[in-house]
C-alpha cells in the first residue's frame, strides 16, 4: 500500500511540473491572517499555512466541516464518515492536541475529556474560509496548539449593501438541509446573518456484525445560528460583536456492535464575543472578550438494554471565559512586533446517573471545585527584507493555576529565493494544559499533572507563479509528560516521551479548462511509557517497567487526495475526488491492537450555475459504493448522493 501512495504522490507531481500551463490560474498567494495575527500575504510568512476560499466552500456545498477538513494534508479526522453525529476526533500531523479558533478567538468544551470542541456544532454553509496553520503555534496561540491551529472565520467583508443567499439540500438517509443569510455594509458598517437546519434520518451507528439483528438507523436533528456586526465609532476605534448557537439532538448506539434504540444525545453550544480594535500611528491595539458554553445530555431511558445499566442519565456543563489585549506595531518598515496577554478560566460541573441490577450509581463535581485559570503573555518580532529574508522569533510565559508555570519560544526562518521559489524552517515548543477532567474527575483525576510539553523541528520548500504551487515539508516532534491513563492506578498521568515524525506534499495547478490539487502525507511515532501486567492475585493490572511502541491508532501512516476539475464554459463544473487512507492500528484495552485495511473512496460533483445569482449541484459520494470502516465496530457512509440549489439576492 505504501508503494501505491508513494506511486500516486509522484504522479501527481509529475504531471503537474511538466504540463504546459495556462495563465488564467488564480494567484496562489491569499491574505490571512492566523499566522500572525495581523493581515498579510501568504508569501510574507515563512510558516506553513492552508487557505480554504468561500469559493472552494462553495464547491464543497453538500458536505459537512470534517468532510472538508479531511481532504488536507496531514489532517485525518476519526469518524467523518460514520452516522451523523457521532464523535469525532480531529488528528493533525498525528496528534490530538490541535487549537481550534472561531474567528480568531480559542473554542474548547471544558466539559469534555481532552477539552476537544464539538465539530458537529459547525456548518460550512456559516464559513467565509478556513485557514489552517500546522506545527507548534502556541507561543501566539497558547495551550492545545501542538500540532496546528485551524482558524474558522465567519466574518465577512462586503461592499455591497445589503446581499443575502437561500440554500436548499436534500439527499441521501432522508437528509434534508435548510440555509439562509443576509450581510450588507452601511457606512462602514458591516454585518452577517445566517441559520441553518438540518435533519437526517441516518443509518445505524453500530455495526451489525452478524446482519440479522435488525438494528436502528440514528439520525440528527440540528439548527445553527451565527451573527456577528462590526463597525467604526470613531476614525480610529471599531467595534464588533459576535455570536453563534447550536443545538442538535442525535441517536446513539450503546457501543461498538452493540444496537440502542432508545439512547439519544443533546447538545447545546452558545459562543459570543467582542472585539475593540485601536489604530495607532505605526500599529494597533486589540482587546477581544469571549464566552463559551457547552451543555450535553446524555439519557438511556430503557426501553431498549443494551449494556450494564437499565437506565442512564448524563448532564456535562462546561464554561469558559477568554480575554486579551495585544497590540501589533510596525517599528520600522521591514520590523514588526506583536505582543500581549491573555487570560482563560473555566469551570464545569457533571451528573452522572445510573440504574442496574446492583442499584443506583451517582457521581456528581460541582462548578465551584472544579476550575482553573492561565495567565499567559507573549511576544513574537517579525523581520523580513528586501532580499527575500523573513524572520519570526518569540516566546510565551504561561502561569497556570493548577500545575504552576511553563513557556514557549518560537523560530521561524525563511528565505524566498527568487518571486516564485522559497525555503523555510521553523523550531518551536508547545504545550497542552490539562482538563478539567483529567485535573478534578472522582477517581480518575490526577491534580499532579504537568503540563504536555513539545518541541517541532520542520523544514521544507515551496513552488508557486500565477498558475502553479507546489509545497514539500518534513517534520520531526519530541513530546514530554505526555497526557494519558494509567491502567494501574486507575488515573491520569505524564507519560514519558514520543516522537512522531511525517512528510507531506501538496500541489495545485490549471491546464486549460482542467484544475488539479493534490497532496499526500506520510506519518510515523512511537511513544515511551508504562508497561502493564495483569496480576490474577491481585486481579489488577500493574506497573512493570517502561515500553515502546507506535501509539498513533486509528491515525494512518499514509494518505493522499486527489481532486480533478473540468470547467468546458462558464456555467459547467464538473469535480472528481480520490480519498485515500492506509492501514491503521485499532487499540485495544489490554489486548493486541487490531489491524484495520486501507481504503479509498471516490466522489463526483456536478455544478450548474445558471447565472451569477444560481448556483445548482448534485453531490455523489463513496460513487463506488466501497465498504470500509473508520472506527471499529462502527458503520461508514454507503455510497449517497445530496442535490441542492443555492440562489444569492
Amino acid at each position: 500500500m505504501k508503494k501505491n501512495f508513494l506511486l500516486l504522490a509522484a504522479v501527481i507531481t509529475s504531471s503537474l511540473t511538466k504540463a504546459q500551463l495556462a495563465d488564467s490560474v488564480k494567484s496562489f498567494d491569499p491574505v490571512l491572517i492566523t499566522a500572525s495575527k495581523s493581515a498579510q500575504k501568504q508569501s510574507e510568512t515563512a510558516k506553513v499555512v492552508t487557505v480554504i476560499t468561500k469559493e472552494m466552500l462553495l464547491r464543497n456545498s453538500g458536505k459537512s466541516l470534517s468532510d472538508v477538513l479531511n481532504q488536507q494534508a496531514g489532517l485525518f479526522i476519526a469518524g467523518a464518515n460514520n452516522a451523523p453525529g457521532n464523535n469525532q476526533d480531529l488528528y493533525f500531523r498525528g496528534t490530538g492536541k490541535v487549537l481550534l479558533l472561531l474567528d480568531g478567538i480559542p473554542v474548547y468544551d471544558a466539559s469534555t475529556i481532552n477539552n476537544a470542541f464539538d465539530l458537529n456544532s459547525i456548518q460550512i454553509e456559516n464559513l467565509d474560509k478556513i485557514e489552517i496553520l500546522k506545527g507548534a503555534q502556541s507561543t501566539l496561540y497558547g495551550s492545545d496548539a501542538i500540532g496546528g491551529v485551524i482558524n474558522l472565520i465567519t466574518t465577512v467583508n462586503t461592499k455591497k449593501e445589503t446581499e443575502g443567499f437561500v440554500q436548499v439540500q436534500a439527499g441521501s438517509f432522508g437528509t434534508i438541509k435548510e440555509s439562509i443569510g443576509i450581510r450588507g455594509n452601511t457606512d462602514g458598517t458591516t454585518y452577517a446573518v445566517q441559520v441553518s437546519h438540518w435533519q437526517s434520518d441516518g443509518f445505524s451507528s453500530a455495526t451489525d456484525s452478524t446482519g440479522k439483528q435488525d438494528f436502528d438507523k440514528d439520525g440528527i436533528r440540528q439548527t445553527v445560528f451565527n451573527g456577528n456586526i462590526k463597525g467604526n465609532l470613531t476614525k480610529k476605534l471599531q467595534i464588533g460583536l459576535s455570536t453563534q448557537y447550536s443545538t442538535y439532538t442525535t441517536d446513539a448506539d450503546g457501543s461498538a456492535f452493540t444496537d440502542d434504540k432508545d439512547f439519544t444525545i443533546k447538545n447545546r453550544n452558545f459562543n459570543a464575543g467582542l472585539l475593540a480594535k485601536y489604530q495607532l500611528q505605526h500599529g494597533t491595539i486589540q482587546y477581544n472578550l469571549n464566552m463559551q458554553n457547552t451543555d450535553r445530555n446524555y439519557l438511556n431511558d430503557s426501553l431498549d438494554i443494551s449494556g450494564f445499566s437499565t437506565f442512564s442519565k448524563e448532564k456535562y456543563i462546561g464554561r469558559s471565559y477568554f480575554t486579551e489585549l495585544y497590540t501589533t506595531q510596525q517599528l520600522h518598515k521591514n520590523i514588526t512586533l506583536v505582543a500581549g496577554i491573555d487570560y482563560r478560566w473555566s469551570n464545569s460541573n457533571q451528573d452522572y446517573l445510573s440504574i442496574s441490577s446492583f442499584g443506583p450509581y451517582t457521581t456528581s463535581i460541582g462548578k465551584d471545585s472544579v476550575q482553573q485559570n492561565m495567565k499567559s503573555v507573549y511576544t513574537s518580532l517579525f523581520i523580513k527584507n528586501n532580499k527575500g529574508l523573513h524572520l519570526e522569533a518569540g516566546g510565551r510565559f504561561n502561569q497556570h493555576s493548577v500545575y504552576g508555570n511553563n513557556t514557549t519560544f518560537s523560530f521561524n526562518p525563511g528565505y524566498s529565493i527568487n518571486e516564485h521559489f522559497r525555503i523555510f524552517a521553523n523550531i518551536a515548543s508547545a504545550f497542552k494544559a490539562p482538563s478539567l477532567y483529567q485535573l478534578f474527575a472522582p477517581g480518575v483525576a490526577n491534580p499532579q499533572l504537568k503540563a504536555e510539553s513539545s518541541v517541532t523541528y520542520e523544514a521544507g520548500t515551496q513552488y508557486s507563479n500565477n498558475n502553479f504551487s507546489v509545497r514539500g515539508v518534513y517534520f520531526n516532534r519530541s513530546i514530554k509528560n505526555g497526557l494519558d491513563y494509567n491502567l494501574s492506578t486507575f488515573a491520569y498521568f505524564n507519560n514519558n516521551t514520543q516522537n512522531d515524525q511525517g512528510a507531506e506534499l501538496e500541489a495545485m495547478a490549471k491546464i486549460g479548462k482542467f484544475s488539479f490539487s493534490g497532496n499526500y502525507a506520510y506519518l510515523t511515532g512511537k511513544v515511551n511509557t508504562k508497561k502493564y501486567s495483569y496480576n490474577s492475585t491481585t486481579y489488577n493490572y500493574e506497573i512493570n517497567g517502561d515500553t515502546t511502541f507506535n501509539n498513533l491508532f486509528r491515525r494512518p501512516k499514509n494518505s493522499a487526495n486527489l481532486q480533478i476539475a473540468y470547467q468546458p464554459c462558464k456555467s459547467w463544473h464538473f469535480t472528481t475526488a480520490l480519498h485515500a487512507i492506509g492501514n491503521r492500528w485499532e487499540g485495544q484495552f489490554m489486548s493486541t491492537p487490531i489491524a484495520l485495511k486501507s481504503y479509498y473512496t471516490a466522489d463526483l460533483q456536478i455544478a450548474y450555475k445558471s447565472n451569477r445569482n444560481c448556483h445548482i449541484y448534485v453531490d455523489w459520494r463513496n460513487i463506488t459504493n466501497r465498504t470500509y470502516t473508520d472506527v471499529l465496530g462502527y458503520n461508514t457512509r454507503s455510497g449517497n448522493f445530496m442535490a441542492g440549489i443555492q440562489i444569492m439576492f
